[in-house]
């Protein structure tokens, strides 16, 4: 192998390793906007506002298809999704705190 080819090999190498890193999933927030605490009990009741800034130009997944698992929470209801911007959505959900579960 000449330098040439190791070169090219390295710069390939390296520019592989800043495209990995740059691909980054969605930017997804949460704000409790209504029923905050410290501290939750069962059975408590919070609407939390969800905000999902996409980072892909063409996500591989619909807006509507998006889902959320949820433990110890449960969501009794929620809005559609409301397009904010072209890369922006929001949506409120309805919360219910459910039974901790610790574990020994």
């Amino acid at each position: 192998m000449n330098i040439t080819r190791i070169t090219i090999i390295l710069l390939g190498f390296f520019f592989l390793q800043i495209l990995h890193k740059e691909s980054s999933a969605c930017d997804i927030t949460f704000e409790v906007i209504k029923g905050e605490k410290k501290a939750y009990n069962t059975g408590d009741t919070i609407t939390v506002v969800v905000d999902i800034n996409l980072i892909h130009r063409s996500c591989p997944v619909a807006i509507k298809e998006t889902k959320f698992k949820t433990k110890g929470l449960k969501v009794i209801k929620a809005t559609s999704w409301q397009q904010v911007t072209s890369m922006k959505y929001k949506r409120k959900h309805l919360i219910v705190i459910g039974e901790s579960k610790k574990e020994n």
